[in-house]
């Protein structure tokens, strides 16, 4: 399929829930991936606000909010992180990880939400004040697998990083001692057999 397809696919995901709308979500999330014209042409065709859609109703399946949150993971990039959080998905990012125990969206989750905090202070912030910290300590503190913990653990460090409102936030929590916790037990060598 061409590049100029891809405003249809749009169309059909903004105008649908169903099979229509599941199979435009399988062909935007493997465009999304593709080339950055791609993904720029996503957004240009209005794909962020229909993949919000999608993402904040009841009438969208867990299928179709997880493929919505693999396209959001495809478009993120330092061309679009701003688009992507001007459109106001930090909020209804961090919720889906705080609703959803699907790990492919929540990887793709945290892989957007690390994206969109990557060089700019100001998003991370944005992303400590939707509730993200509370629930990254939850994920981390859990029994989920060592992949998930490491995501929290990763996005955790990422809103440190030159960002006192972040860092605060994740001070305040008392996340601090869990992260080091992590990172210290995910750096030391696996024990070889006896």
């Amino acid at each position: 399929m061409a590049t100029t397809s891809i405003p249809v696919l749009v169309r059909r995901l903004r105008s649908s829930a169903g099979v229509r709308a599941v199979e435009a979500a399988k062909e935007l999330a493997g465009r999304s991936y593709t080339s950055a014209a791609d993904s720029s042409a996503i957004i240009d065709a209005g794909g962020l606000p229909v993949l919000l859609q999608h993402l904040t109703s009841s009438h969208s399946s867990a299928y179709l909010r997880e493929m919505a949150v693999i396209i959001l993971s495809g478009l993120a990039s330092p061309d679009s992180n701003a688009a992507i959080a001007a459109a106001g998905t930090i909020p209804v990012l961090v919720q889906y990880l705080r609703s959803t125990r699907r790990r492919i969206g929540q990887a793709a989750a945290f892989a957007v939400l690390c994206s969109v905090a990557k060089g700019s202070p100001e998003r991370k912030a944005a992303i400590a004040a939707a509730g993200a910290v509370p629930v990254l300590i939850q994920l981390l503190d859990s029994d989920n697998s060592k992949d998930m913990q490491a995501a929290a653990a990763e996005l955790l460090r990422t809103l440190t990083d030159s960002s006192p409102a972040s860092s605060a936030a994740i001070t305040a929590a008392g996340a601090i001692p869990m992260i080091v916790q992590h990172l210290s037990s995910s750096a030391l060598p696996a024990k070889s057999p006896a």
